[in-house]
């Protein structure tokens, strides 16, 4: 415990990348959560809205023309799966109209809303689907892809790990930096405690610009050597 704790550039460097790296994580940590509850908030609302758009054409106009409006929204065509999913169904959920040809298989028939992955043969899309009964045992099936946030999700990931990165390298550069300043003070004390001991008391310390911890006590220590040769001096006499 105590060998941990010794004062040494290595020490400091890493208790610098441990801090830098605590704080990064209380930052990021939050942020990631808000903007992943703001961004699910806002696609849940989306999807819901967009939903009951269609389910008020059906109760407005009837089933001819909820079949339409999905026909001019969707097409039909598996490539609009990328951005808007929509199956329109009979009580026995056969389709009517969107650009899905079954009901997919990992979404409960009882379900209310999920995100699930959708087979569509040559590729797998991963979506938020909604599900509404509408009057007359018809069935809606209403999603949005969620790729597009997925790489996002990965951006932002990345973005932290590139930052976690950059806090380690400074983190080595920077206790690389203060071991050679610690080593070349520590020199200059070796020196002069080395040329003292052949018995040259006139050495001194050497005091940089500026009022560093250093300065501070190679001042003290180069006036207890004053005061060192000034009693040896007396003695001699």
């Amino acid at each position: 415990m105590i060998k941990s704790l010794r004062f040494s550039a290595l020490n400091i460097g890493l208790t610098y990348v441990s801090v830098s790296l605590v704080a990064l994580a209380l930052f990021a940590i939050p942020l990631w959560y808000s903007w992943r509850i703001t961004i699910e908030q806002n696609r849940t609302e989306v999807i819901q809205a967009d939903t009951q758009r269609l389910v008020d054409v059906f109760i407005a106009q009837g089933e001819e023309a909820l079949s339409s409006a999905i026909g001019i929204q969707v097409g039909g065509q598996l490539e609009t799966l990328e951005r808007t999913i929509i199956l329109f169904t009979d009580p026995a959920f056969v389709k009517r109209a969107g650009n899905l040809a079954v009901w997919p298989n990992d979404f409960p028939k009882s379900a209310h809303m999920a995100t699930t992955s959708i087979d569509t043969g040559d590729r797998v899309v991963r979506a938020t689907l909604l599900h509404k009964t509408l009057p007359g045992g018809y069935h809606l099936l209403f999603g949005r892809d969620t790729g597009r946030f997925e790489k996002l999700e990965m951006l932002f990931i990345y973005g932290l790990i590139g930052a976690a990165g950059i806090v380690l390298l400074l983190g080595i550069a920077g206790g690389l930096l203060i071991r050679r300043t610690l080593l070349s003070r520590v020199h200059d004390i070796n020196q002069t405690a080395s040329a003292i001991m052949q018995g040259n008391l006139s050495h001194r310390l050497p005091v940089h610009k500026g009022e560093d911890e250093f300065n501070v006590l190679a001042e003290t220590e180069n006036r207890m050597l004053d005061q060192i040769e000034y009693l040896i001096d007396g003695i001699r006499n």
